[in-house]
């Protein structure tokens, strides 16, 4: 109805589908509530690929339920970065989430960037403004935040001065790094292709070590900024178990599953580990902000930390 159509396909339930992405008819109820979609519901929506993992839409959609507001999110997948302003305006999107791999992409297409984006060369966010594509990366304030908070449980200091490896060279590694140095902390950089992660190095002025080199970092905070782990491929780590020490904090960027196995090997040896949905609901309340002008409601926050 939203754009004029009289019908849409549904499943009856999830493998029934007579389409890839076909909605199921219980998330088209609840999920997306479509009952009470009109011409005056905002759109907003996650554009990368893949995106079937994406938890953004149960916690977006919920938000917007709690609060009375009449929006709905999203999963767009998105071949080609090069087409989302065009995909903006025949949706009328009022914002996106940006995903893998177009992160980097995006924040070469918008027309204004926020000083992370400048700086990081990555967007994870886009706010639609009056035609204008407005970039920001929420996930630098997200990752910091729930870095910091770990590291001053740790040492009293926090991040300040401590050696931290960040493993991969894609958006969220760059972004990371970026914010880790900004925060004074002795950054090391390692990727599987020795070219992209040397480069990435160089690029923002930290170190880098070979990725059979990694106890070479001697780090204190370890962050995979890697897919590595994520479903389907839940039984793998990007690094061996014996890289962890107890006197160390962890983040693992991946959040499907929350208890990688990443996560696993490193609290085993008694590290201090962050899972990604602490960064997601971190980074999705700072896009909230953006989007709404007011954060997401502490309460919706402390439930999404129980159930996702």
């Amino acid at each position: 109805h939203r754009y004029g159509g009289w019908l849409t396909f549904v499943s009856l339930k999830a493998g029934f589908e007579s389409a890839p992405g076909q909605l199921t008819v219980e998330d088209m109820i609840r999920l997306y509530q479509a009952k009470t979609i009109d011409d005056a519901t905002e759109v907003y929506g996650v554009v990368g690929d893949p995106v079937a993992h994406s938890k953004s839409p149960l916690v977006f959609n919920d938000v917007f339920k709690h609060l009375g507001m009449n929006a709905r999110y999203v999963r767009i997948k998105v071949d080609d970065p090069g087409g989302l302003r065009a995909l903006a305006e025949a949706m009328e999107l009022r914002g996106c989430s940006v995903t893998i791999p177009h992160k980097q992409a995006v924040a070469g297409l918008v027309d204004e960037s926020d000083d992370i984006v400048r700086g990081v060369g990555a967007a994870n966010t886009v706010t639609i403004r009056d035609g204008r594509l407005l970039g920001s990366n929420t996930d630098l304030p997200g990752a910091m935040e729930a870095i910091q908070d770990a590291a001053v449980k740790k040492w009293s200091h926090g991040i300040y001065g401590m050696r931290a490896l960040v493993l991969g060279a894609g958006g969220v590694s760059r972004a990371i790094a970026w914010g880790l140095k900004r925060e004074a902390a002795r950054v090391v950089i390692a990727n599987r292709t020795f070219e992209r992660g040397k480069a990435l190095a160089e690029e923002l002025g930290t170190e880098f070590v070979r990725w059979e080199s990694l106890m070479d970092a001697r780090a204190q905070i370890i962050v995979n900024g890697t897919s590595v782990g994520m479903t389907p491929r839940t039984e793998e780590s990007p690094v061996d178990p014996s890289l962890f020490k107890k006197d160390m904090v962890v983040l693992d960027t991946v959040y499907t599953p929350r208890n990688t196995k990443f996560l696993r090997d490193a609290r085993a040896l008694g590290a201090l580990g962050i899972d990604g949905v602490e960064m997601f609901l971190r980074q999705a309340n700072h896009q909230f902000k953006l989007w709404k002008g007011r954060p997401i409601p502490t309460e919706i926050l402390k439930e999404f930390r129980q159930k996702l």
